[in-house]
């Protein structure tokens, strides 16, 4: 109990054959696919460095037959709306996401005065530290967060594990695409084009840590478009200190040229309660350089 996922550079299963697959002649090779990726993954935040969406997560507690009382678990359901961006590092080159919330259950937490454009907008060291203090903020309004304490739970995280400065903490092997993925029931030539990509964190120390300081290594997978190197899922998952999953489905939306993540299904598992979150993501919207929200 009380087990706790934290990620030190952010305040912030899908079931797969873990088999090498034949290559046929014409077929890129993994490491080309890895390449073109991290390509994308690395035009991804400019992309989106000017865009807001809105977070609709419901997250609620199941616990197992004849459970009378947890401790620490809290209210067993909640309704989280938030604001939804990527800010920039001081180096310009990386970006994180975070989430600014702004209702809980119905009720305003906070005035919705732009503040997360206004701070994306800034970037730099200094928004880097407003951003990791507000989305501390928000992870406190989790359901069960004194029992599972978690700042990772935010849409893009595995696409920025793929930056240039993670990506090569991971070994990569490409595998089966699972029945249970979006992607199987893929028709034309984008099914052709879409891999499952594995990834396992093999460097130490890990990225994510719990809170005794030990490591938390993760792995997952990705379903990515081979040609491109779009990324149209991902899938996050860990076993140390409690086990948990987290997916996530991306797709196009008008006028930006990433895709974006539509939805998240994450669960976390620490007997005898199990905590489930669905997240919907919406109402993208563009700002400009004057922090003015506009539609696109």
């Amino acid at each position: 109990m009380g087990k706790s996922v934290a990620v030190r550079f952010a305040t912030l299963t899908l079931v797969v054959l873990a088999v090498q697959l034949p290559r046929a002649a014409d077929e890129p090779s993994l490491d080309q696919v890895v390449k073109r990726v991290a390509a994308y993954v690395t035009a991804y935040g400019p992309q989106l460095a000017t865009i807001v969406a809105e977070e609709h997560y419901t997250q609620w507690v199941e616990t197992e037959p004849g459970t009378v009382v947890v401790p620490g678990i809290g209210r067993r359901r909640v309704v989280i709306k938030s604001d939804f961006a990527l800010t920039r590092l001081g180096d310009g080159n990386t970006w994180v996401a975070f989430r600014d919330a702004f209702e809980v259950d119905g009720a305003p937490v906070r005035d919705r005065d732009d503040r997360l454009v206004a701070l994306v907008e800034k970037g730099g060291d200094q928004a880097w530290r407003q951003a990791a203090a507000i989305a501390n903020e928000s992870a406190r309004f989790n359901v069960g967060s004194r029992l599972i304490a978690r700042n990772i739970n935010v849409p893009t995280f595995v696409i920025m594990l793929m930056q240039d400065q993670h990506r090569q903490r991971f070994r990569f092997s490409r595998v089966k695409i699972s029945s249970g993925s979006a992607s199987a029931g893929t028709v034309g030539s984008s099914s052709v084009r879409r891999w499952a990509i594995e990834y396992q964190e093999r460097a130490r120390p890990t990225l994510v840590r719990q809170t005794n300081g030990g490591d938390q290594p993760v792995r997952g997978t990705m379903i990515v478009d081979s040609e491109t190197g779009e990324v149209w899922e991902t899938n996050l998952t860990w076993e140390r200190g409690g086990r948990g999953n987290i997916s996530v489905t991306f797709g196009p939306v008008p006028d930006i040229d990433a895709l974006v993540p539509l939805r998240m299904v994450e669960q976390y598992r620490d007997p005898p309660a199990t905590i489930f979150g669905e997240a919907v993501y919406s109402r993208f919207r563009r700002f400009t350089t004057s922090a003015r929200v506009v539609q696109p």
